[in-house]
């Protein structure tokens, strides 16, 4: 029986920010630049997931779920079997080329999900050889005799809000000057 985990995870933004934004693409009446908007946000959610998978040190996400705490760290066994110089969630760099934004069937997902109904699908597609790999760890769980920890990597925590807040301020005034 496959198990097909569903994560959502809605964001509330700051109100101001947002009369700003909607009130400049609705004097534009351009639809373009929403989804210009949108894509952005997108490109900048999906940065912030992939730099989970970074070593230690190198990014404010680097090596921690999205709340911010530390993955559990790796068992002597796996160590020794894919090496100790590799992040916790690399072996072969599938699961993080495999991270994108998902527009159909998902395997594992997070919905993004502002209160003008604009919404990004970051995730692992279904079909993806990652897919079970990634929902595996996104849950934690027992394979055979082998218990691998929660180590979760899509989600949006309190320092993905504050840069999607960052970029949507950004995108306020750039339509606001322009």
């Amino acid at each position: 029986m496959a198990i097909e985990p569903d994560v959502r995870v809605k964001v509330e933004f700051d109100k101001k920010s947002l009369l700003h934004l909607n009130r400049s693409l609705k004097r534009t009446a351009d639809i373009s630049k929403l989804a210009f908007a949108q894509g952005r946000l997108e490109k900048l959610l999906v940065r912030r997931t992939k730099a989970r998978f970074l070593p230690a040190g190198t990014h404010e996400n680097a090596q921690k779920d999205p709340s911010g705490t530390p993955w559990k760290a790796l068992s002597p066994t796996t160590i020794r079997s894919k090496g100790a110089r590799k992040p916790i969630l690399v072996r072969s760099g599938l699961l993080h080329r495999t991270i994108r934004v998902v527009r159909s069937n998902l395997r594992s997902k997070v919905a993004v999900s502002s209160p003008t109904g604009a919404r990004a699908l970051i995730g692992v597609p279904a079909g993806s050889p990652a897919a079970k790999y990634a929902g595996f760890h996104q849950f934690g769980g027992v394979q055979g005799n082998t218990y691998t920890p929660q180590r979760r990597f899509l989600g949006v925590g309190p320092k993905d809000a504050a840069a999607v807040q960052r970029l949507l301020d950004r995108i306020a005034l750039e339509q606001l000057e322009g």
